[in-house]
């Protein structure tokens, strides 16, 4: 039997029954107010041969497999287990690359600190290499940092000079936090002097330039970080040489490549949230505005950054000939996720059954209780969420501001009255009453330990909620499609009910997942809990709660070329100079704006840095050309 087959065969034969006893009892860890189901009454392991079988499984470049460790792993740490059990597991841990998880053991007091002089020599010995493996050297400030699988060789790829790279990996494996480090080495070092870093939405972009600016403290290091597309930021950056970083969305970043009339040279771009090039409306602009700053800049590097997406490498199809290209396509897991859903037991409103996910299967997890009957689905979401997330850290999903505050509200409504306001959450407070409006809603939730969150926020109110979320001090956060948009928040706990992109679109699989990633981010939990509720109903969820995805990566160009015949005819149907209708989303506007764009530039002559266009000679005749 190769080693191959003996992890197939522990995983999928003898050690299915003790996997899913195992994902139902550490699950139900993580949960407030359920009465566990009684086939889970006196369920024992047998850690030895589990922590053996585990070690194999750690060797397996197949997803499920070291999923399958990580759970080992993570029962033995938080289980009643011995000290032996545990420092094996925390072995374990190191073999998955995941020091992260042994650190945060020995901080929540579950593992004794100095594990290194518990081993014995040849433990030893391995465990000190599997550190230098799995560890990188900032140059900048000689510092060593435990990293996982994916980072590593990521971090070796970016070493390459000149080269491109396009990095896909699960949300929570740490992606952002890496090429932050990454950045700001290679300008303490001298490599790059000036950078653009590309990010979907406003909200990002502030916590980007928020983390930039502690990172580069870290480094003491002095780089001028900006989000404000300013020509005279820029002039100065140039005329006196100082590092800086200019962190955008694509319409800041075309705001300040016009205000200096394209004469804007950059060393590197890094596009986080990558796969949004092929987003129906701004991934057109995105593309456009990689290609504007490679036509300033023929020489600086790309950096394409998205999470679980199965193509990675398209992105690179279209560097400069003479340039390195390195996809990293990664599906490391480094933080568990339970997927747990939620129904009504018949007759009984104030009792909700749960179920584990496994694979395909549905496992009795036990019965949730509810204060009182839940008579709306705003309240239904507010309750399940007050009950099961009793001990904070918890994210509730809302499909639209108004939503949001609402069911922020209910929740405020569930929970016992403080006695003490803490000091920064009473200066939240003031801050929303005093820059918005003294009776906007946000200001009493957030004495209470709630808040809620969503894209239309005054930015500095924004960025505190989710700083006091990060240290436990607001308990619940209401959120919407903002966090789909990259920001990176996690918790322990996501409760979310009928999810959708907008009022009425529901939610995708790969949006879905990147929302769930959220849940027990790596280095902060050991585990994450995804709480779905009415998962049956067809309705909230049209195709069930999604199975895990990866995000296919199309340009919305090639998308609109794809479907060359109706694109002529749209671009026929409205030519250039004529009103159309503000209020109508036309599938093809923004490509045809762009090909119009390119067609103006180049005449007659088709060139286009990302991809070849087919069949363009359909179109010449109907592009009308705006007057010169």
């Amino acid at each position: 039997m190769s080693e191959t087959e003996l992890q197939d065969w522990l995983y999928e034969t003898s050690l299915s029954g003790e996997l899913k006893q195992l994902g139902l009892v550490t699950t139900l860890l993580e949960l407030d107010n359920v009465t566990q189901d009684a086939t889970l009454t006196d369920v024992t392991f047998d850690w030895p041969r589990l922590l053996f079988a585990a070690s194999i499984l750690a060797r397996s470049d197949k997803r499920a497999h070291l999923e399958a460790s990580l759970r080992i792993a993570t029962g033995a740490m938080l289980l009643p287990t011995s000290d032996p059990v545990r420092d094996t597991a925390a072995v374990l841990f190191d073999k998955l690359s995941n020091r992260r998880s042994v650190t945060l053991a020995e901080q929540r007091g579950r593992l004794k600190p100095h594990l290194e002089s518990r081993l014995g020599v040849a433990l030893r010995i391995e465990d000190q290499r599997r550190q230098l493996e799995s560890s990188i050297l900032l140059e900048a400030t000689g510092e060593r940092l435990s990293v996982n699988e994916f980072q590593l060789e990521f971090w070796q790829a970016a070493g390459q000079e000149r080269a491109w790279l396009s990095a896909s990996a699960p949300t929570a494996s740490g992606k952002t936090f890496l090429v932050l480090k990454w950045l700001v080495d290679c300008i303490a070092i001298g490599k790059i002097r000036r950078v653009v870093y590309l990010a979907p939405t406003r909200a990002l972009v502030s916590e980007i330039e928020s983390s930039l600016m502690e990172v580069a403290a870290q480094a003491e290091l002095d780089i001028e970080i900006s989000s404000l597309p300013s020509a005279q930021k820029y002039a100065d950056a140039e005329k006196t040489g100082k590092q800086c970083v200019f962190v955008f969305t694509q319409e800041r970043l075309h705001l300040l490549a016009n205000l200096l009339r394209d004469r804007i040279n950059v060393d590197l771009v890094v596009v986080d949230e990558a796969h949004k090039i092929g987003d129906s409306q701004r991934g057109v602009i995105l593309q456009d505005a990689i290609e504007r700053l490679l036509r300033s800049s023929p020489n600086m590097r790309v950096t394409f950054v998205s999470p679980a997406t199965q193509n990675p490498e398209v992105l690179l199809e279209d560097a400069p000939d003479t340039t390195p290209t390195i996809p990293i396509d990664s599906d490391v897991a480094t933080v568990l996720q339970n997927i747990v859903v939620a129904h009504q037991v018949p007759a009984k409103p104030t009792k909700w059954a749960l179920k584990f996910r496994h694979n395909e299967e549905y496992l009795p997890l036990g019965t949730l209780t509810l204060a009182s009957k839940p008579n709306t689905l705003a309240k239904r979401l507010a309750f399940i969420a007050a009950a099961i997330g009793e001990r904070g850290g918890t994210l509730v999903y809302a499909n639209g501001a108004a939503e949001a505050e609402d069911v922020a509200e209910i929740i405020s409504q569930l929970l016992p009255t403080a006695k003490e306001i803490d000091q920064e959450l009473a200066d939240l407070a003031d801050l929303a009453r005093k820059c918005v409006h003294k009776s906007y809603r946000l200001a009493p939730l957030v004495e209470a330990g709630i808040a809620f969150h969503y894209g239309n926020m005054p930015s500095l109110i924004r960025l505190e909620v989710e700083r006091l979320f990060k240290t436990g001090k607001l308990k619940f956060l209401v959120c919407t499609s903002t966090l789909i948009e990259g920001v990176n928040l996690s918790c322990r706990t996501i409760v979310v009910r009928g999810p959708r992109k907008g009022k009425k679109t529901p939610m995708e699989p790969q949006d879905f997942w990147n929302l769930a990633g959220r849940a027990g981010r790596w280095g902060d939990e050991f585990q994450g809990n995804i709480i779905c509720i009415d998962a049956a109903d067809k309705r909230a969820w049209p195709s069930g709660v999604p199975q895990r995805t990866r995000y296919p990566i199309r340009r919305e160009t090639d998308t609109a070329l794809s479907k060359l015949d109706k694109l002529a005819a749209y671009i026929e149907q409205h030519p250039a100079g004529v009103e159309r209708d503000p209020g109508k989303v036309r599938a093809f506007e923004q490509v045809s704006a762009y090909l119009t764009t390119v067609y103006v530039r180049d005449r007659l002559r088709w060139s286009r840095p990302f991809g070849q266009f087919c069949g363009l000679d359909k179109l010449y005749p109907i592009v009308v050309m705006p007057p010169f």
